[in-house]
């Protein structure tokens, strides 16, 4: 048996081309895959799923279910055995994606984990594989500061508070659920505003809002939630510009909108400030986050030795377990000879 990781980053095609790989609801993978040991994990930005199967010319077929019957080999990162290990090991460690120190998605691996036992297909090893992960994910919270050490959240709050002493009966927007931009708005709410969460992938607007307080709602209605809004809070974790010119213009407000930019490469684009009614805070705050990304980036090195003392504690978990049936003996094999 071999362990598989199909993994899928919306940087390698057009967003609208990336969505047509992934599932409506993860529910329909499940029961489209009959698959005995699988995890689909599916965020705004990354499809991935993690299968044992008999050999490695299975994989085709496991392509098959993303590509429409249309095979697309080359656009997906393929991890075998070890290498899929480290390859989940390091998302939950937040150091595989461009974004450093995020939790979202940790928390959706969490989810997938989860919702793959709800169906049943989840077994020995991968419940053993995912629970290592989500330790590597607490440890890295704990022991290293891969999340950064500057104050993102004071900064941020203290200019919304400056523009807005009182924030009662004014209502928030947090677009995208980025750590900085959640740690800004669960600060707010102890002045008592309305906050509305917005993000591309709803089922994560809906744990946010439990995670931190205040109510999402559906990316379609970021139009109408952003018209009577007071402050916009962008946390997004995009490669290009999600809060424009042209966006704001089609609001037809007629109220000044506080606009405060945490996302970690910028989604708000500057030229906003030339419209009426428009105040973006960033300067300073910008400097400060990109102070943070440098020494996030210097803590890699303690997230990689903790996955890799997380993977020799899995090996021995694995040959504690004595796994059965037969299909996990591959496994056993490969620790035992120190490949693992």
């Amino acid at each position: 048996m071999h362990l598989v990781c199909l993994s899928l980053h919306h940087m390698k095609i057009p967003y609208a081309n990336f969505e047509q790989f992934r599932f409506k609801e993860p529910s329909e993978f499940y029961n489209l895959s009959n698959l005995k040991e699988c995890v689909l994990i599916q965020t705004g930005t990354r499809v991935e799923v993690y299968v044992l199967i008999a050999d490695k010319e299975k994989v085709d077929s496991l392509l098959l279910l993303f590509s429409k019957n249309v095979l697309e080999k080359d656009l997906f990162e393929i991890y075998f055995d070890r290498d899929a290990v480290v390859h989940l090991f390091r998302l939950v460690g937040s150091i595989e994606s461009r974004v450093l120190g995020e939790t979202y998605i940790p928390m959706q691996v969490e989810a997938a984990f989860r919702l793959a036992k709800e169906k049943s297909a989840v077994g020995g090893y991968m419940d053993l594989l995912f629970n290592s992960a989500i330790q590597v994910s607490k440890r890295v919270r704990l022991e290293t500061k891969i999340e950064g050490s500057i104050a993102i959240k004071d900064m941020a709050v203290k200019y919304i508070l400056e523009e807005l002493p009182t924030l009662k009966g004014k209502t928030v927007v947090l677009l995208g659920t980025g750590l900085a931009g959640r740690k800004v708005a669960k600060a707010l709410l102890k002045h008592d505003p309305e906050l509305i969460i917005v993000n591309r992938n709803y089922d994560l607007g809906v744990r946010t809002a439990e995670e931190i307080g205040g109510t999402a709602v559906r990316y379609e209605q970021l139009g109408e939630v952003l018209s009577e809004a007071d402050v916009l809070i962008c946390a997004t974790l995009a490669s290009h510009y999600r809060v424009t010119p042209n966006m704001i213009t089609s609001l037809n407000r007629s109220s000044p909108l506080l606009i405060v930019d945490v996302s970690p490469f910028g989604n708000v684009d500057p030229a906003v400030v030339t419209l009426p009614n428009v105040i973006l805070k960033d300067g300073e705050l910008r400097k400060a986050i990109e102070e943070n990304m440098e020494l996030e980036r210097a803590e890699v090195s303690k997230v990689e030795k903790i996955i890799e003392e997380e993977i020799e504690h899995l090996n021995d978990l694995l040959r504690e377990k004595q796994l059965t049936p037969i299909k996990y003996i591959y496994f056993f094999a490969l620790a035992l000879a120190g490949f693992w």
